[in-house]
């Protein structure tokens, strides 16, 4: 949780707190495994998967089948991003209201990535300084405008 970074625009931050809080509350609840399962996670595998996910955001490959039971999932591998659509999912179901006014701006967030997979993706292949500042500036008027880019 203390990972998490500002977005674009408000409505973004609170899209993305609404889901981390209802991600909170489906463990604290026990609604998608007991604590039992929870407490056993050693620091070690958790430590990987954050840094990989730091690495590789919403592509990154979860390849622990325990892992992924404990946040509820089934399988034995899903990218970050399936995880947290299924995450959303879980979160609907027992907290609709937590999630519905935040319903686009997650959406938009787990269909087109991360905000750095967003820039990424607008800056393309050109990195230039001037393709830079043109994305941070649009960047600016996401936050001026209270949209996401």
């Amino acid at each position: 949780i203390r990972s998490i970074d500002t977005q674009e625009a408000p409505q973004a931050d609170l899209a993305v707190a609404a889901a981390v809080i209802g991600a909170v509350k489906l463990l604290a609840e026990e609604k998608i495994s007991p604590l039992t399962a929870q407490k056993a996670w050693q620091v070690e595998p958790l430590k990987r998967i954050l840094l990989e996910t730091i690495k590789s955001g919403e592509e990154t490959v979860i390849a622990d089948a325990g892992y992924l039971r404990t946040l509820g999932a089934s399988g034995t591998a899903c990218s970050a991003g399936e995880l947290w659509k299924h995450l959303i999912q879980q979160i609907e179901k027992h907290e609709p209201a937590l999630i519905e006014p935040h319903r686009e701006a997650l959406e938009k967030i787990l269909t087109r990535g991360t905000l750095s997979t967003r820039i990424i993706n607008t800056l393309g292949n050109d990195i230039s300084r001037k393709k830079i500042d043109e994305v941070y500036r649009k960047l600016s008027d996401c936050l001026k405008h209270g949209v996401l880019l």
